[in-house]
This record gives structure tokens, C-alpha cells and sequence, in this order.
């Protein structure tokens, strides 16, 4: 037997939940329309993974209304080959799922190969979308030195670190999530990265509080990016670049208050549907 976690939603919350199982389930999800609100359906294979996909929404959602149902299992395999497809990111990367990894390609773009599993950071949510977009813009700027280690934190399927890989640095790659973290792994080596990649399972405390990164990216969520402001910001080399993600339109104003706390003003913010990115160039310079 295989189970279907329902998620009912009101008409309010509908945008940000299908943005959220975007990237949570790869495999696709139901909709189905009802009275002021919807009802998404979700197919899982193992109680396992139930307990964590309700615990992901429960991030988001404390209270939102969950219920789970029993069904005769399907064939997941099929139905994650034929949602999960490949997607082209900043004119550099091709995002794939493994059984495409061997396709020939004549782009020229980087192939990420991602298994899409509970981690978050398939490349499809718009949040991964715009961070990649903004690594490989300070790339072309000359911001970011080939050669040095950066940060990301809350690193979930590891694909902005497998990325910087392939932008020539060494990436030190935090979450204090452990299926995240096997995810990565998994991921990372892949990718043929595991000598450029650094996993760490944890949060910002298990880091050198003396050492300092040119580039730092976190893709979280708001409300740890306000808490983590002090922190993150002391990461950041003089002259560095301070990436954020994980923010939706409506939060760009507290999160850089947050920020302006710290010294950081006048970020770069970019936009993708509903969600937003921040971007501190020479952060490490206060203003």
C-alpha cells in the first residue's frame, strides 16, 4: 500500500502552496477546486516519506489542515520521469533528473544532475530559479573569484553547491536537516563534485566563527533569514556578496530591514511570480 497525504487550502493560501509542492513533490500533485479553497492531493510511496513531506508543510503552515488516506501502490518511478523535466537556468545550466543525465546535448550549457527527492532544490521552485541566476551573475561581474570557498546554507538538495562547483570555487554546504543532507550526498557525488563540495550537518554555530566567505547564499525561508541576519552577515569577506532567497514579494521589505540592522543597504531584488531574491554586492563593506 502507498499513501496520499490532502492538503486543504483556502483560496489565499493556494499560490504559495503550489510554489511550496513544487519543489517538495517533483512527481506532481491533484488539485481539486472546492468553495473558497482547493484540495491538493499528494501520492507518497513509504510512511517515511509522509511523516516528512507533512513536517516540510508544517514549516510553512503550522496549522494547516492535513488529513492521509491509503491506496493500492503506482508505479512512482513513471510518474517522476514524466513530471520531472529538464529546465534551463541564467543561459549556463541544464537541470536534469538522472535518467536523462546520458543524453547527448548540444547547448552548451552545464548539466546539474538532481535526484528529486524530499530535499528542496530541484531547480523547478522559482526561489533556486533566481539564486542561480544571481551566482552566475556575479560570476560575469568579476565579483567572485574563481578558485576561493563559498557558503551556502541550508544547502537541501545541494544544488547551488554543486553548481558553484562548476563555476570553478569550493563550497562549504550547511543543513541541519539529515534526509537533506543524504540527498546532497547523493547529488554531489553525482555530480563528480565530492572533492569541491563540503556537507555539514548543521546550522551557522558549526562554522569557524573567525572564517569569512566572498560569496554567502542562503535559500531558507523568511523568518529564518530575519533571525540569522547577525550571523550570516559576519560571514561575508570585506567586499563580499550576500545572497537571499526564500522570500515571497510580500517579505522583501522586513528582510531587509533585517538587514539594514546589520549595515546592509541598497540590495539588488529581483522577482520570479510571487517569489523574490536579495542580493547585497560588496556586502562586506558596511554603508
Amino acid at each position: 500500500m502507498s499513501y496520499v497525504l490532502i492538503w486543504h487550502v483556502c483560496d489565499q493560501e493556494l499560490e504559495s502552496a503550489v510554489s511550496l509542492l513544487s519543489d517538495l513533490v517533483p512527481w506532481g500533485w491533484e488539485e481539486v477546486s472546492r468553495q473558497n479553497g482547493s484540495i491538493l492531493r499528494i501520492h507518497v510511496q513509504e510512511h517515511k516519506q509522509l511523516k516528512q513531506l507533512q513536517g516540510r508543510i508544517r514549516q510553512r503552515w503550522s496549522k494547516a489542515k492535513l488529513e492521509t488516506d491509503r491506496e493500492k501502490d503506482q508505479n512512482w518511478q513513471t510518474a517522476w520521469q514524466f513530471f520531472f523535466q529538464p529546465v534551463e537556468v541564467a543561459g549556463t545550466f541544464c537541470i536534469l533528473p538522472p535518467w536523462k543525465a546520458h543524453e547527448q546535448r548540444k547547448d552548451g550549457l552545464i548539466p546539474l544532475i538532481i535526484h528529486p527527492k524530499m530535499a528542496f532544490g530541484t531547480g523547478h521552485h522559482p526561489t533556486t530559479n533566481l539564486c542561480l541566476q544571481s551566482m552566475v551573475e556575479v560570476k560575469r561581474r568579476g565579483l567572485w573569484p574563481g578558485g576561493e570557498t563559498i557558503l551556502e546554507t541550508g544547502t537541501g538538495s545541494g544544488i547551488l553547491a554543486i553548481a558553484a562547483a562548476h563555476m570553478g570555487a569550493c563550497c562549504v554546504a550547511i543543513d541541519n536537516d539529515p534526509v537533506a543532507m543524504d540527498n546532497a550526498r547523493e547529488n554531489v557525488q553525482a555530480n563528480k563534485v565530492t572533492q569541491y563540495v563540503h556537507l555539514v550537518c548543521g546550522d551557522a554555530s558549526c562554522l569557524d566563527c573567525k572564517q569569512r566567505y566572498p560569496l554567502v547564499v542562503a535559500n531558507i525561508l523568511a523568518g529564518p533569514l530575519i533571525r540569522m541576519a547577525p550571523n550570516l552577515t559576519g560571514l561575508v569577506a570585506p567586499g563580499g556578496t550576500l545572497i537571499l532567497s526564500g522570500v515571497l514579494i510580500s517579505q522583501v521589505d522586513s528582510v531587509c530591514q533585517a538587514y539594514a540592522l546589520q549595515g546592509l543597504r541598497c540590495p539588488q531584488v529581483e522577482h520570479l511570480g510571487e517569489w523574490a531574491s536579495i542580493m547585497w554586492l560588496s556586502s562586506g563593506e558596511k554603508h
